[in-house]
């Protein structure tokens, strides 16, 4: 048993959102709770209190299964609390909506555990770019997949009416560059396209743009992450003067993300025997006698639509997603991959004798990982998966991660690694003549057995 004290406990929060909200719209604001680590603190149930430096602005829970107070928020105090449910496993993101024009920064504390933190500091503009995705996966980012977005520029006039800026018109300049977070791998950044190419947005403001091109303030543009990492994009309109200072100058205007920030996800997590013939059945080759030890390999796997023939971001069932192009940056991000098997043949066989590792795999290079010690302690034939060990891809929901995972092709056959044979009954010999009182056989005359002898015969696995 632990000893007492030793369960994870809150060392700090994690509280992220834009740099620039709207007057507007709600900014997305993402509260994790953190272990003496910085890791995911996924059994938090405590109670957060939210406040801002501006005694201003109301909450609305985005995701998350807890209890915020006031329910609604109609305060306008910038306060409000939150209990953690334990399904929220540590995360929880909530709208934050805020009509005044403040600079402010946001604060979470646990008044028990006596934490309290702070995120950095946000202005709410009057003219912001919104930037929403417009995909059939929502927010689903996936590595090697084009999203699209739909970017509008959202404007509050001089009657305090809110809304879509419709006297945005043409094609503008939009600069384009990454923030990323602590936990992001530093993989390359992804391509971005409007009616140009940006083959990779930088980690800076100005190193690079794309024109885009906006009807009634609206127009598309498609990401495509050519690698997983955790970031949010960002575009400022820097020069098309749609809104002027008091010396003719254009004042910027910077985006907003209703989500951020974004967690680009591998397609799936590819399993692989090295050496698997890849039996089908009885007749196929063999693999590995039962229990001895192989290796898996786990490679996380930029998106194939030749995999995907509903669309639904999801690897169809026996696709060999091994065969993808590789996330090379997946496993620098700090998570690690848990393996388990299906048993597909024989029907009736034993389901359970499959040794998953000593160890989650957490060594990467180049996007894939293995280890060495993996065995199964019977006969058949199975299939392997791999899932992210927290459950949760770089803070993504339960369900985006759990998309992830995919069988992998039949790894076997495993066979026995010997027979014993047991004799389990001696017998008893029959004589050829039993017409006196005692039965006998003479010297080269033909007998039989009277009972006939048993033995068994019993697969063993190695060290069995």
């Amino acid at each position: 048993f632990p000893c007492a004290g030793s369960e994870p406990r809150l060392a700090d929060f994690r509280i992220s959102y834009d740099p620039a909200g709207s007057v507007c719209e709600p900014l997305a604001v993402r509260v994790e709770a953190l272990d003496l680590s910085g890791a995911t603190l996924t059994g938090y149930t405590g109670k957060i209190d939210l406040s801002t430096t501006s005694n201003h602005g109301t909450w609305s829970v985005n995701e998350g299964n807890g209890a915020l107070s006031p329910l609604p928020d109609n305060s306008d105090d910038g306060q409000a609390s939150y209990q953690f449910d334990l399904s929220d496993a540590g995360v929880a993101t909530f709208a934050f909506s805020n009509t005044h024009a403040d600079l402010l920064s946001i604060r979470g504390t646990d008044s028990s555990e006596g934490v309290v933190a702070s995120g950095g500091a946000v202005e709410f503009l009057e003219n912001i770019l919104r930037l929403s995705p417009n995909d059939l996966l929502g927010d689903d980012l996936i590595a090697g997949r084009a999203h699209q977005y739909d970017v509008s520029l959202i404007k509050r006039d001089d009657s305090g009416e809110c809304g879509v800026a419709t006297d945005y018109e043409g094609t503008h300049l939009l600069d384009v560059w990454l923030d990323r977070t602590s936990n992001d791998p530093g993989g390359a950044g992804p391509e971005v396209r409007g009616e140009n190419t940006l083959q990779e947005a930088g980690n800076e403001s100005g190193s690079g743009s794309v024109e885009v091109e906006f009807t009634g303030g609206q127009a598309d543009l498609f990401i495509k992450p050519v690698d997983v990492g955790e970031y949010t994009v960002r575009l400022l309109d820097a020069s098309s003067g749609y809104a002027r200072d008091l010396a003719g100058a254009a004042i910027p205007i910077p985006s907003t993300f209703t989500g951020s920030p974004w967690t680009a996800r591998p397609f799936a997590l590819a399993v692989n025997a090295p050496g698997n013939p890849g039996a089908t059945d009885a007749n196929g080759g063999v693999f590995r006698a039962a229990g001895e030890s192989f290796r898996l390999e786990v490679a996380g796997v930029l998106y194939d639509a030749a995999d995907d023939s509903d669309g639904d971001g999801q690897a169809e069932p026996g696709a060999n997603v091994w065969d993808n192009a590789r996330a090379v940056s997946f496993g620098q991000e700090g998570e690690s991959t848990v393996l388990k098997s299906t048993l597909l043949a024989p029907a009736y066989g034993e389901a359970d004798a499959f040794f998953p590792g000593a160890e989650p795999i957490a060594d990467y290079s180049g996007g894939i990982g293995g280890r060495d010690d993996y065995r199964f302690d019977e006969v058949g034939i199975i299939s392997v998966s791999g899932s992210i060990a927290d459950g949760s891809y770089l803070g993504a929901s339960i369900a985006r991660t759990e998309r992830m995972t995919v069988l992998s092709p039949d790894i076997g056959r495993f066979t026995p690694s010997y027979l014993e044979v047991r004799l389990f009954d001696e017998g008893t010999l029959g004589s050829a003549c039993s017409a006196g009182a005692l039965a006998f056989t003479y010297l080269g005359q033909p007998f039989s057995w009277q009972e006939t002898p048993t033995i068994r015969v019993i697969p063993r696995a190695v060290g069995s």
